[in-house]
């Protein structure tokens, strides 16, 4: 048998099927704005579709489950960071400024969730009042804020030092869920902006000694 490659490129692919990915660059930012929108740039309706009607509603349910609380970017500054520890590196201080908030990393998968937590997030530490209805997309205050209460359901008043601490407890397992649900849509669009812009993968056949084609098949132990 001759040795081939284990996929056909993509150019050839879309050549062969008559799939027409038009820019793919343009594709892929929309594609990464909303969640199948690239796909239907391109005229793949079925996949277009799926993608969106997953994808969103993945993170929407996500964002229900949390109260609309889980998606928000991390309120802490590099400055901030370094104030508090004057030696530390401004490289290290993105880093760990990063990993405070990193679901918000794997969130900004999409497009339409990303720029709105950066617009909050931009409000916020500027002192101006939330753009969005209901605080989505808001990073959590502390109580230097002023203070942050909370009626559970009997009735009773709880003081939390912090916002993500109501939050917490007032949605208890359900707002790591959310999370969750949230993080896993915002890696998935990841892959549909990869497919938007490469296009699709199919693998390559082999051939026989009677130059007949055959699929490639995996090697085996040849201990044996």
């Amino acid at each position: 048998m001759s040795n081939s490659p284990g996929a056909i490129p993509s150019d050839q692919v879309a050549e062969m099927f008559q799939i027409n990915l038009k820019n793919r660059s343009f594709a892929a930012l929309l594609a990464w704005l909303i969640p199948g929108a690239g796909h239907l740039y391109q005229g793949r309706t079925a996949k277009g579709l799926v993608f969106m009607i997953c994808i969103t509603s993945t993170f929407v349910f996500g964002m229900y489950l949390g109260g609309g609380k889980v998606a928000y970017a991390s309120p802490k500054t590099v400055k901030q960071m370094r104030a508090n520890d004057p030696g530390r590196g401004r490289l290290v201080s993105r880093v760990i400024q990063a990993m405070d908030r990193w679901p918000a990393i794997c969130q900004s998968g999409i497009g339409s969730v990303a720029i709105p937590m950066l617009v909050e997030r931009s409000r916020f530490l500027a002192g101006r009042d939330a753009l969005f209805p209901g605080g989505i997309f808001r990073p959590p205050r502390d109580a230097r804020d002023g203070p942050i209460t909370h009626v559970d359901a009997s009735g009773n008043t709880v003081r939390h030092p912090t916002e993500l601490a109501k939050w917490t407890y007032q949605y208890g397992f359900y707002f790591e869920l959310g999370t969750i649900y949230t993080v896993v849509a915002g890696l998935l669009n990841v892959l549909a902006v990869y497919d938007a812009h490469a296009g699709p993968l199919i693998p390559a056949a082999r051939e026989d000694a009677d130059g007949k084609d055959e699929p490639e098949k995996p090697q085996g132990d040849k201990t044996g």
